[in-house]
């Protein structure tokens, strides 16, 4: 468990050893934390190095993806999780938005079944909102493109994005 005491966060700001422990438990519950977020960033960076040396140098001997892995987890686990790192940077924003009151109720409700409800499906409600987004971006798109294109001939401004396609 993260240590809790009434720790100069970020840029000397100060959140309250009570409000740190209803933070922490909230990011638990929201699979965010420390160790939660820790993983996904050694995860993405363990595969974006990888994607980065496969392409330049395919003949690379097998070891140095081992030593790749291990020292980015030992660097994010020493920066993020035990170093406190993404306490200091996260905490001051839910101290802005969030009272104590706030976030014990959100812990208490997180905690009942429609909490535990919410917690489960909203990524998925998230992820699925992007996606229609991305439809109707799509969708509304070309006809965006069409208006400028006339709006800009009207007004005598040559764009070279204003090609018909």
């Amino acid at each position: 468990m993260i240590t809790l005491l009434s720790t100069q966060l970020a840029f000397g700001y100060t959140v309250d050893a009570e409000k740190q422990v209803l933070i922490a438990r909230f990011l638990e519950q929201n699979g965010q934390s420390a160790v939660d977020i820790g993983r996904q960033f050694a995860g993405a960076f363990i595969q974006q190095i990888t994607n980065s040396i496969n392409e330049s140098d395919p003949q690379i001997a097998p070891k140095a993806f081992t030593i790749l892995e291990d020292e980015v987890q030992k660097l994010v686990y020493s920066k993020v999780v035990t170093g406190n790192r993404l306490q200091s940077l996260m905490y001051p924003i839910y101290d802005k938005y969030f009272t104590s009151s706030d976030l014990r109720a959100i812990v208490e409700f997180n905690q009942t079944a429609a909490g535990k409800k919410l917690l489960k499906v909203m990524p998925l409600v998230v992820h699925e909102g992007v996606q229609v987004g991305q439809i109707l971006g799509d969708e509304l798109r070309p006809e965006i493109h069409k208006r400028i294109r006339v709006r800009f001939r009207v007004e005598n401004i040559n764009w070279s994005g204003a090609r018909e396609k």
